[in-house]
């Protein structure tokens, strides 16, 4: 079992979640994770951990860097994308209306 930092689940999904598994950790993929990385993590076993939240479903996933000022987007298909700090993101059509600056939390 996997869990991201952050993770968001849509409506449609949770409704084919049983209401026992609901009182618990359920056992869905998120539609949205975000993963921050700390000190004790290899960047390259959480870039593996974000090809593996993709393969299972996740259409969008954000890797927050804080040490090199940075979040690298990922969504499936398509080559990860790698913003600072600075830039505004956005829950796209995964989490519409949500944006987000990393830069005006710190």
């Amino acid at each position: 079992m996997r869990a991201p930092d952050v993770a968001w689940v849509s409506h449609e999904r949770l409704t084919n979640v049983s209401s026992d598994d609901l009182k618990k950790f359920a056992h869905v993929c998120p539609d949205f994770v975000i993963d921050l990385v700390s000190e004790s993590d290899e960047l390259r076993e959480l870039q593996d951990k974000m090809s593996k939240w993709l393969n299972n479903g996740v259409r969008l996933g954000w890797l927050v860097n804080p040490f090199q000022q940075q979040t690298t987007i990922y969504r499936p298909d398509q080559e990860p994308e790698i913003k600072p700090f600075n830039k505004r993101l956005s829950g796209e059509d995964v989490l519409s209306g949500f944006e987000l600056t990393i830069s005006e939390l710190l």
